[in-house]
């Protein structure tokens, strides 16, 4: 998983991989979440 955060503007930008094949596929879009979904993204990592 790729998470990108910017704790001043509280915003995140999240994308899920699977490893599969010995690369990294991509199982999702990159999802933003603002406010309190990134903060909880930022204090789980």
């Amino acid at each position: 998983m790729d998470v990108y955060f910017n704790k001043s503007e509280r915003v995140a930008y999240v994308q899920a991989f699977d490893f599969c094949n010995y690369t990294y596929e991509p199982v999702t879009e990159v999802v933003e979440l603002e406010g309190n979904r990134a903060e909880m993204i930022y204090t789980k990592i």
